[in-house]
């Protein structure tokens, strides 16, 4: 499951990040819905199944992602944490929140296909 998520190529099946496309710098262009743009940097390739990230959505605001894989008996547990950004009203929160259950339900919903 590592391999499948740590390939940002295919985040848009699961995530609301609509496309991503790789630059020379290790980064990644994100397009997010309604055209918005913001760049992902993705954690280094690991053993540890750390899948951490940060997206900056502006050039003054960067959003720390904690996502891992962590195994569990005969399959694997997919952690997210989410971080409140300074600043941010409750409104904006809630979506957020609601944004990451709904990323993993559609991942959840992908990998019991497969």
């Amino acid at each position: 499951m590592y391999a499948y998520l740590a390939d940002l190529a295919r985040w848009p099946e699961w995530t609301f990040f609509e496309a991503l496309t790789p630059r020379p710098d290790g980064r990644w262009d994100a397009v997010v819905p309604g055209g918005g743009r913001s760049v992902v940097t993705p954690a280094r390739p690991n053993d540890l199944g750390v899948l951490d990230h940060a997206v900056e959505v502006s050039p003054e605001v960067t959003v720390q992602v904690g996502l891992r894989v962590v195994p569990n008996q005969d399959g694997s547990e997919v952690l997210f944490t989410a971080f409140r950004v300074p600043g941010m009203s409750d409104a904006e929160w809630a979506d957020d929140v609601a944004a990451a259950e709904k990323d993993q339900a559609e991942l959840k919903a992908l990998l019991e296909k497969s």
